[in-house]
């Protein structure tokens, strides 16, 4: 090696070594890469992949294949990303519904986009199974609640009436859907006091006798403070479905005017672990116009090693601009107020004449203030002109947009499965300008 080294380097001396840099050199620099990749899923949201969704980063586009993945090589540390589906699922001889989503300032290299709006996959359909009949043995009661959930974590729920029960889930034309049905008996003070569950599977019409056994009981302690100007409407334990829904179990406060304190409940409840049970407090304010009321609701997770909750509750977000009805352009942006620390996310509908929602917009940032994203190269055309109906939803608990695109973040929201804050302004209604 020694003797290497030494041929090298007399070589070098004969071709006259390294030139001296002069005042007029100019040394080139290393090439190397802008970004790094991004490697991301589309999901509806149930957290089904999405295929042929549109998604933008940058001056980048891509379709996402059958698993609803998409790549782009080259991103910055800090990006926006936007989807764009075409949403099949419309009553008979309407078009698609434009369904879009923005996601402000990621950083993570895998984000999973979820579009709330969007129920189901692109070349599935919706499914409606029958509950025809529920009933109990060991024990019996009124009223009855029934959950059907499978092993992915849907979750559908509701109350054994005298009607004809039905719940929709997602999937191919000749799918089935193995889970549970959850039956649990219920009372309004004293929540779950018993509850079992069957393996079902949704697809024929469901008829079944559930056996059920007591319900354990926890200790709930739970002290709400509203802000100024608000009201806790409501304590209660509720079962959370993946379509935003909730059925009651326990009703632990009954409504009082705005401008209560603070509530404080110390009850013994039933619980059970056959489906996932939330503490939810609801909150509800006058607008800043006093015509209409906006609203906020803290769901908490409720286990047997959790049943301890002291909350602050946050103020609702407002809308500052535009005012109603009066346009919004790059020089006039979209602004509102929000809790310190909370994502917004932008809802708009288009509606037309006729009362269809053509396109639909979220847009999450950490920002209180915003332009209407410019869609074009995703296909969305036309905007500009077009009047839409557009709220905001503040979500305290989250760590930014990087974690509402995660597995667990926007899905989990929507469910209802987390510990967040979500509070809604009062609608508004804007036109945007060129």
């Amino acid at each position: 090696m020694q003797r290497v080294l030494l041929v090298l380097l007399a070589t070098l001396a004969a071709c006259g070594g390294n030139p001296a840099v002069t005042s007029g050199s100019i040394v080139p620099p290393l090439p190397g890469p802008i970004g790094s990749p991004v490697q991301g899923t589309v999901v509806n949201r149930f957290g089904e992949p999405v295929s042929g969704a549109r998604v933008g980063i940058g001056t980048a586009s891509r379709v996402t294949n059958a698993q609803g993945k998409f790549t782009v090589p080259l991103v910055p540390q800090t990006y926006d990303a936007a989807v764009v589906v075409d949403d099949p699922a419309v009553p008979p001889g309407f078009p698609p519904v434009s369904r879009a989503v923005v996601y402000q300032q990621l950083t993570r290299r895998d984000p999973v986009l979820f579009v709330p709006g969007l129920a189901v996959q692109p070349g599935t359909g919706t499914h409606s199974t029958t509950l025809q009949s529920l009933s109990t043995s060991g024990l019996t009661g009124v009223p009855l609640l029934w959950a059907f959930t499978n092993a992915s974590g849907f979750v559908a729920a509701g109350v054994v009436t005298g009607a004809e029960m039905h719940f929709t889930w997602n999937g191919p034309p000749d799918a089935v859907n193995p889970g549970s049905l959850v039956a649990m008996i219920a009372s309004a003070p004293q929540g779950i006091t018993a509850s079992g569950s069957v393996p079902v599977t949704a697809a024929a019409p469901i008829s079944v006798t559930v056996p059920v056994t007591a319900a354990p009981t926890i200790t709930l302690s739970a002290t709400a403070r509203p802000p100024a100007g608000c009201g806790v409407v409501g304590l209660d334990v509720v079962i959370p479905a993946s379509d935003g829904t909730t059925v009651t179990a326990a009703r632990l406060f009954a409504p009082v005017v705005p401008g209560t304190s603070g509530v404080t409940v110390d009850s013994i409840i039933g619980f059970t672990n056959d489906v996932k049970l939330s503490l939810r407090i609801s909150t509800t304010c006058l607008s800043s116009s006093a015509t209409s009321s906006v609203a906020r609701r803290l769901p908490r997770r409720l286990s047997p090693s959790t049943t301890v909750f002291d909350v602050d509750v946050p103020a609702p977000p407002v809308i500052t601009s535009p005012a109603f009805g009066s346009p919004a352009s790059s020089a006039s942006p979209l602004a509102w107020t929000a809790p310190d620390g909370s994502i917004s996310v932008l809802h708009f509908d288009r509606l037309e004449s006729n009362g269809f929602i053509s396109r639909t917009l979220d847009l999450a940032t950490t920002s209180t203030s915003t332009a209407f994203p410019n869609l074009a190269a995703l296909g969305v055309k036309g905007v500009p002109g077009l009047s839409f109906v557009w709220r905001v939803e503040a979500w305290g608990g989250l760590t930014g947009t990087d974690a509402l695109a995660d597995t667990s973040g926007f899905g989990a929201l929507l469910a209802g499965t987390g510990n967040f804050s979500h509070g809604v302004s009062a609608s508004s209604s804007v036109t945007i300008s060129p």
